[in-house]
C-alpha cells in the first residue's frame, strides 16, 4: 500500500457522463434571410471573388530537345520556323508539320483559350505582355522551345452580377448559418431548461447524443477535446452551451466523479509487477555498485559478466562519430566514446533502456594513421568548398533573376 501511493498512474482521473445535441449550421442554411439589397453589397464589395483573368487564344508549335540533340540546333530551326510565319507562312500547316505536341498538332497547333497565371512564368510573360494579336518572341522551356501565336484576346473582367447571384445567395447563407444555429440553440436552451433536456429534444425532433464515463482525453467521434471542454463546467448541473468550430452544442451533464484511488485488491497484480521492476532495478544498481569497486581489481569486464553470470556482447571497428547502432546511439556512451578513453576505460554510470541495462569496456582502441587523417581533412574540404560554390551560385543565379525577371536553365545550375 505504501508503494501504491508513490505512483500518479494507478490513479483513475476524473470522468464525466453527458448527453449533447449539435446545432450545426448547414441545419440551419434553408432558413437565412437573404434580402437583394445583401446580395448587391457582397458583390460591390467582394468584385476580386468574381474576376475573370486576362486570357489569349493561342497557337503553338513546340520543339522538343530530345536525347542526343544539340539545343542550339533546335533553337536554330524554331528561329527559322519563326522566321517563315513572320514572312507569311501558313502556322496551321507549320504546326502540323513540325510540332511536338501531339494533340495541339492535330488542330494546326491551337490548344485554345489560355488564363494569365495557366502557364509556366516566361510563356506566360511572352504571351501576355501585350493585348495585340500576333506572333510572340520565341518562348524558350524545360527541354522545349515553344513559337506562339495569339489570335484573340480578352481584357480583365468581372463577372456580370446575373451570372453570380446564385453563387453570392449560397455564400451569405453559409456565412450566416453558424449565426441562426446558435440563436435556435439558445432558443432550444429556454426549453430544455423549463422541460427537461429529454422531453424537449423529442418535442423538437432533435437527436441527443450520450457520451459515457469519460477521462478529459476520450471524446466523442468528430469532436476531439470536446469532453476537456465539459469538465470547465463540472460544476454545473443545468444544461449549458459550447461553441465548437462554427458548430453549438447544448450539453447536459448526467454523472461527475471526482479521480480516485482505487482499492488495491483490484489493482493487485499491476502493483506488484511495477514494485517487481522497482526492486530489479534498485538490485541492479547495486550490483552496478559493486561491478565499479571489483573493476578496480579485476580490469576486465567479460571476467566480472563471468563471475556475476552476465551477458557480454562486443562490437568491433566502432567509429564513435558515425555509428548508427544501439548502444552507440545513447547520448550517455556517444559522449564517452568521443572523449577518446583509453583502453581499458570504463563507462562511469550504467544506461538503464527500457528492460535493459547497459555498461561498457574499451577493449582496444585504434588511432588513424597521419596520413590517413590528411587524407579525410582533404576530401573534407574538397567537398566543403564545392557545396560552398555551388550554394554561392545558385544564391547569385536566383538574385539575378528576382532582380531581372528572367528565367535561368536548370542546367546552368549543375
Amino acid at each position: 500500500e505504501e508503494h501504491l501511493t508513490e505512483y500518479d498512474d494507478f490513479e483513475i482521473p476524473a470522468r464525466v457522463s453527458y448527453s449533447w445535441i449539435a446545432f450545426k449550421p448547414n441545419q440551419f442554411k434553408d432558413e437565412v434571410v437573404v434580402n437583394p439589397e445583401d446580395i448587391e453589397l457582397y458583390y460591390s464589395e467582394h468584385k476580386k471573388e468574381f474576376k475573370i483573368p486576362e486570357q489569349a487564344r493561342i497557337r503553338q508549335i513546340v520543339l522538343k530537345v530530345d536525347k542526343g540533340e544539340k539545343e542550339e540546333e533546335v533553337k536554330k530551326e524554331a528561329e527559322d520556323l519563326l522566321k517563315q510565319l513572320k514572312n507569311g507562312a501558313d502556322f496551321s500547316e507549320l504546326a502540323k508539320s513540325y510540332s511536338e505536341d501531339p494533340i495541339s498538332k492535330l488542330q494546326g497547333g491551337d490548344i485554345g483559350w489560355v488564363k494569365k497565371g495557366e502557364m509556366f512564368p516566361s510563356y506566360d510573360r511572352e504571351v501576355f505582355k501585350s493585348d495585340k494579336k500576333g506572333l510572340r518572341d520565341l518562348v524558350i522551356g524545360k527541354d522545349s522551345f515553344y513559337i506562339v501565336e495569339v489570335i484573340d484576346y480578352k481584357h480583365q473582367s468581372i463577372k456580370p452580377f446575373d451570372s453570380v447571384k446564385k453563387e453570392i445567395i449560397e455564400k451569405i447563407k453559409r456565412l450566416e448559418a453558424p449565426s441562426y444555429a446558435r440563436a435556435r440553440a439558445e432558443e432550444f436552451l429556454e426549453k430544455a431548461l423549463k422541460e427537461g433536456l429529454v422531453s424537449a429534444a423529442k418535442k423538437a425532433g432533435f437527436k441527443v447524443n450520450k457520451q459515457p464515463l469519460s477521462s478529459k482525453k476520450e471524446s466523442p467521434k468528430g469532436y476531439e477535446k470536446l469532453t476537456a471542454k465539459v469538465f470547465s463546467h463540472s460544476s454545473s448541473l443545468k444544461p449549458f452551451l459550447i461553441d465548437y468550430g462554427e458548430d453549438t452544442l447544448l450539453v447536459k451533464i448526467n454523472e461527475y466523479k471526482p479521480k480516485e484511488i482505487p482499492p488495491l485488491a483490484k489493482i493487485r497484480d499491476k502493483v506488484l509487477k511495477r514494485y517487481k521492476e522497482y526492486q530489479s532495478r534498485v538490485k541492479v544498481r547495486e550490483l552496478f555498485k559493486q561491478l565499479l569497486e571489483e573493476s578496480i581489481e579485476i580490469k576486465d569486464i567479460r571476467k566480472l559478466a563471468k563471475k556475476h553470470n552476465l551477458e557480454v556482447k562486443s562490437l568491433e571497428k566502432l567509429n564513435p562519430f558515425t555509428a548508427v547502432k544501439y548502444p552507440a546511439t545513447e547520448y550517455k556512451v556517444r559522449v564517452f566514446l568521443q572523449a577518446q578513453p583509453e583502453k581499458g576505460a570504463f563507462l562511469s554510470q550504467p544506461v538503464e533502456k527500457e528492460d535493459k541495462v547497459l555498461w561498457l569496456q574499451v577493449r582496444d582502441k585504434q588511432v588513424p594513421k597521419p596520413e590517413e587523417l590528411a587524407k579525410e581533412a582533404e576530401n573534407f574540404f574538397t567537398t566543403a568548398r564545392n557545396t560552398l560554390a555551388s550554394v554561392q551560385l545558385r544564391s547569385l543565379l536566383n538574385r539575378l533573376k528576382a532582380e531581372a525577371s528572367i528565367d535561368i536553365s536548370p542546367a546552368a545550375l549543375q
